[in-house]
């Protein structure tokens, strides 16, 4: 996933991709530092969503029906 984040990030542009497609990449989102204004928005958006993931995939791993 990282990778396709940095692919739309850093050829993005130079293959014309429509800017949904690149603002998928979650490089867009992040303050671009030292030199930047930093935003805390985006970061606390990724941060509740990551949770959010983790903790539904958790959920998934406890209904598994693995042998042990």
């Amino acid at each position: 996933m990282a990778m396709v984040s940095m692919l739309f990030g850093w050829i993005g542009q130079e293959l014309r991709l429509d800017r949904w497609i690149v603002n998928l990449s979650i490089f867009e989102h992040v303050p671009e530092l030292p030199g930047g204004d930093m935003a805390i928005t985006p970061l606390i958006v990724m941060t509740v969503a990551a949770a959010g993931l983790t903790a539904v995939r958790l959920a998934g791993l406890e209904r598994r029906d693995v042998p042990s």
